[in-house]
């Protein structure tokens, strides 16, 4: 295949310019989630609306991912990526002026849509340099730290920008990297020679249906507990569409040739092992709403310094990244590395539970935090390496596209909303519970209920995460028993020619 690169550029600087785009597209999320309590203070808006926007971004991800390698047939990989960046500097441009939930929403879904086209064609680039030996598990390594390693450093620095300046400019720092990729982009890049295939056979209304039902079931998520579910004719509004949608976009995909989205492949053991897996210990990985409030409990009023503990996490990721490069250097069985993130999960769960207290020093967090870093890398790149050195080359691209539904969409979507309803109804418990005991008078000063609303938070958070220890048990059972195979391994050479561009795509990371 034809070089994107520029004739003069040397043969030496490729990979560093690759990676250089590929990092500054890392520091680009959309919203920052640790900006979140300055746009709720400034923008008088609800943790909810925030929560919907975040389930939109996944959405985006989901819906754009089959359209990904038909757009790479239709147009230059120059092309892709100069849109792709021109149009992530306008929804950030966007995003810092709108006051609108229902925009930022919007916003935040084609966000996705163009991150993850933009990332797919970044990441296809770098291949044949973070993979020397044609083994999976070498690119994971690399590529998976760093796209979660970044995010997590341009938080950190849009929370200080936010504390110095105003909130706005963790957008404007956003657009600040990007705009460097783009020159680097231009200068570097050029247009590839090659027969275009049109969309013209894509799917896009099914795509559109596949959309909605995605957004109807974030709404019924993040607005919920706040509508009391049920009770509300919004609500009921929503599930019913969601419930519509889905079972219209089911028929119509049955009937489709070439289908957004296969749901035969769940039948391949390794496609159902890999999202059993997923959504399994999904439970864990999506508890950031939990250290969260434990963070308030010790150290309230503070995002700044919270950034900072959290920030920690990337020492876990980089841990982790070490640890499956060995292991998979080693052997390609995967139920060990698996049983091994799942108990850097209750070693996290644990000692979160041991630490809940109003008076924990913060800095104590850092450790449950570097941890819970690790659980998530290795769980990310095993059940990645097992995924794509299992299933068939025909099967792949919807076994990723389900991979995706259900890892960043339905695990972060479902199990967010679980845990925060988990740990609302116990605070209302533990409220009532307290008032029944104390018989708080009718005139009380702030400072008492705050007091009394800190010691219901530390009861519900002791709550929930001594019952997440005891999940936590009972899932690593379980993924001792399940009957995992040790991977395959496919080796892939000779990036550069045409008969292994289907292996290209086989080797795609799946995020």
């Amino acid at each position: 295949m034809d070089s994107i690169f520029r004739l003069w550029v040397p043969k030496k600087l490729k990979f560093p310019i690759l990676l250089a785009l590929a990092i500054a597209l890392c520091f680009s999320s959309g919203i920052p989630s640790t900006i979140y309590p300055y746009i709720i203070g400034d923008q008088a808006a609800i943790s909810a609306d925030l929560s919907m926007a975040m389930y939109a971004y996944c959405a985006g991800m989901v819906c754009s991912i089959p359209l990904i390698f038909r757009l790479t047939l239709f147009m230059p990989k120059k092309q892709i990526i100069i849109i792709s960046i021109i149009l992530l500097m306008v929804i950030n441009g966007l995003l810092s002026i709108n006051p609108s939930p229902l925009l930022n929403v919007m916003l935040m879904f084609s966000f996705g849509c163009i991150k993850i086209i933009v990332t797919m064609a970044m990441i296809s680039e770098l291949m044949p340099y973070l993979m020397p030996t044609g083994e999976r598990y070498q690119m994971y390594a690399i590529y998976y730290p760093m796209n979660m390693i970044f995010p997590v450093i341009g938080g950190l620095i849009s929370a200080h920008l936010a504390a110095s300046y105003f909130w706005e400019m963790g957008y404007h720092f956003q657009n600040l990297m990007l705009a460097g990729c783009l020159l680097l982009a231009l200068i570097s890049f050029r247009t590839q020679v090659f027969k275009r295939i049109p969309l013209f056979q894509y799917d896009w209304f099914g795509t559109i249906i596949l959309a909605a039902s995605l957004l109807s079931f974030s709404f019924v998520a993040s607005y919920g507990l706040q509508e009391n579910w049920l009770s509300s004719k919004s609500i009921l509004i929503g599930i019913c569409c969601f419930v519509a949608f889905s079972l219209l976009f089911f028929n119509l995909n049955v009937k489709k040739k070439r289908k957004i989205i296969s749901f035969k492949v769940i039948g391949q053991k390794s496609t159902f092992l890999t999202l059993l897996t997923v959504f399994l210990l999904g439970l864990f990985y999506s508890n950031t709403s939990l250290i969260s409030n434990l963070m308030n409990v010790i150290l309230p009023g503070n995002p700044t310094k919270q950034a900072e503990i959290n920030s920690y996490v990337i020492s876990g990721y980089a841990l982790g990244s070490a640890i499956v490069y060995i292991y998979f250097k080693i052997t390609k069985k995967v139920k060990m590395i698996i049983l091994l993130a799942a108990a850097l999960y209750l070693l996290s769960n644990f000692l979160c539970f041991r630490l809940i207290n109003s008076n924990t020093p913060i800095t104590y967090l850092i450790l449950p935090i570097i941890l819970r870093g690790m659980a998530i890398i290795i769980s990310f790149i095993a059940t990645a390496v097992y995924l794509a050195a299992n299933v068939t080359g025909k099967a792949f691209l919807h076994s990723i596209v389900l991979f995706i539904l259900v890892r960043t969409f339905l695990v972060t979507v479902f199990w967010s909303s679980f845990l925060s309803n988990w740990y609302y109804s116990l605070q209302v418990f533990y409220q009532t519970r307290m008032a029944e005991r104390m018989g708080i008078p009718q005139s009380v000063d702030g400072s008492f209920i705050a007091a009394v609303q800190k010691q219901v938070n530390v009861l519900a958070l002791q709550d929930i995460y001594l019952y997440l220890c005891l999940i936590n048990v009972v899932i690593l059972l379980i993924i001792a028993f399940l009957p995992y195979h040790s991977s395959t391994v496919r080796h892939i050479f000779n990036w550069q020619t045409k008969k292994n561009a289907k292996e290209l795509i086989q080797a795609t990371p799946v995020n």
